[in-house]
């Protein structure tokens, strides 16, 4: 067993997996072309484009609706079982938007900002973690991890951090990538919890914690860590949008467009630099052989080798 996994199972239960990839889209760019006339404006929304920021913005709140169901059974548990509910590993994928949070939202032009990204095709919501705007894309996948609080010993941001990061690095190397921790200067919501590879950030991460400081918790609290792992897609134009957004918004926007990699880009390096050719060979980042690398569009292959990564 590796040691995170180890790690993990000295605090919780095994987790349970919420896959919410109906989709697994492979095109390119945005999936709405929301239209705008120079020195016209933005052209009225059609109804796909309203259904497309609905799920988006719906896809985005569930995070926080399932962390309260899990912070209320464990609230309705503790008088009577010392046990505690299983966490939650959800993957999904959403429509093209803006996540800032709200720090950037009381940038002095941040409404009228708003209103002409979402005319462009890129609506904004705001989180409640820190850091910067990021892109969501139809081609990124994001991995969020919802565990309940514990009373006394609980493992630390950076602990948890590394129960996010660890099982996509691992699938990654599935697929022959190898993904590192690290800061990329000049990337949207930098950190030293990205994952980086070729020195190039190919995920980035944040984290929320609700209900008092690590080991003392008040009230429904818990814990929601979250990583957009960027699979495919134009990240260049993506960059290009949140710096656009908070140039207009009263902001500084002048992240790196070539700071960002996609899966898709790795895989398509020359073995020897991309990652460990065994890994091609043998699919196991561990040493075992658990078969051949999956086979297929470059979405599905990363969900399916995150499913074998979390046993389920």
């Amino acid at each position: 067993m590796s040691e995170w996994r180890e790690e993990f199972s000295r605090f919780y239960s095994p987790w349970q997996v919420v896959d919410d990839t109906a989709e697994l889209p492979e095109g390119q760019g945005t999936s709405v072309a929301r239209q705008s006339v120079e020195g016209q404006g933005a052209l009225a929304p059609s109804e796909e484009e309203w259904e497309a920021e609905e799920r988006a913005g719906a896809r985005i709140r569930r995070d926080v609706e399932l962390a309260g169901k899990l912070a209320l059974e464990v609230a309705g548990q503790s008088a009577r079982s010392p046990s505690l509910p299983s966490p939650l590993f959800r993957i999904w994928v959403n429509e093209p938007c803006l996540v800032t949070t709200r720090r950037e939202a009381r940038l002095p032009r941040f409404e009228a900002a708003a209103q002409a990204a979402r005319a462009r095709g890129w609506p904004v919501f705001v989180r409640d973690s820190g850091g910067t705007t990021i892109p969501h894309l139809r081609e990124s996948l994001h991995l969020s991890l919802l565990l309940p609080r514990i009373q006394g010993d609980e493992p630390g941001t950076d602990r948890v951090y590394t129960f996010l990061c660890e099982p996509v690095r691992e699938a990654l190397a599935l697929l022959g990538v190898e993904a590192g921790y690290g800061v990329v200067p000049n990337s949207f919501c930098d950190g030293r919890f990205n994952l980086v590879a070729q020195g190039r950030k190919v995920a980035g991460t944040s984290q929320r914690w609700k209900g008092g400081i690590p080991g003392h918790p008040v009230g429904k609290g818990f814990i929601l860590a979250h990583m957009t792992l960027f699979v495919g897609g134009d990240m260049a134009h993506a960059t290009g949008q949140v710096n656009r957004f908070l140039r207009e918004a009263g902001g500084e926007g002048d992240f790196d467009p070539h700071a960002v990699v996609t899966v898709r880009e790795l895989e398509a390096l020359p073995v020897g630099v991309t990652g460990n050719p065994e890994a091609r060979v043998t699919g196991d980042p561990t040493g075992s052989d658990a078969g051949p690398p999956m086979a297929g569009p470059v979405m599905a292959r990363v969900r399916n080798a995150l499913r074998r990564v979390l046993g389920d």
